[in-house]
């Protein structure tokens, strides 16, 4: 791609990873075609840069659990990706299809929403407040769809009545344009 930085080296090496600027990276995609080097790529990356989000591709589940121990985030295995979508596209195919549209993946399609996460500083104006007194809804036409909690539990479809603090994460769907709204709103600084 014209424009963006590449890096044509073996990324199972310190060296490559270090000249990619790992310890300044935020994201990582380990797909090498051999499991074992995924594995490898995601233990030296993790050793680089502790906070980096590590999505790994894996062919099998032994390979799937090997990288997460080493230290991937994320795990995707194609086969078993693939599996579930087929069997979701005969079982429930207005659901799938609706989760594509809502998906980034499929360009908006129709109804033009996106899910986003939305990061809750301590100084976030939603921060300390509830989801009802936040008005999400009512403030930026958005669904919150989850609430994953600092402390590490996911609340789905969360009450009004759930609390807002530092470092939640509010997942929600809606228009990109209000999504982005809200982003701005978050960051800005109270």
């Amino acid at each position: 791609m014209e424009g963006v930085p590449t890096l044509v080296a073996d990324a199972t090496k310190d060296e490559t990873l270090q000249r990619a600027r790992i310890t300044h990276a935020r994201g990582l995609v380990a797909a090498i075609a051999s499991d074992a080097e995924n594995v490898y790529v995601a233990l030296s990356a993790r050793v680089l840069n502790p906070h980096l989000i590590i999505s790994a591709r894996a062919t099998d589940e032994q390979a799937e659990e090997k990288l997460k121990r080493a230290g991937a985030s994320t795990v995707f295995t194609p086969y078993t990706f693939i599996g579930h979508r087929l069997a979701q596209s005969m079982l429930r195919p207005h659901v799938l299809s609706f989760l594509d549209v809502a998906s980034a993946f499929s360009g908006g399609g129709d109804l033009e929403i996106e899910t986003e996460q939305l990061h809750i500083a301590k100084d976030s104006p939603l921060c300390n407040r509830t989801l009802e007194e936040a008005r999400v809804r009512q403030t930026y036409g958005l669904i919150v769809l989850a609430l994953k909690k600092a402390s590490g539990g996911m609340l789905f479809n969360p009450e009004g009545t759930t609390k807002v603090e530092s470092g939640d994460v509010l997942i929600a769907m809606g228009r990109r344009a209000e999504l982005e709204r809200m982003g701005k709103a978050l960051s800005a600084r109270g």
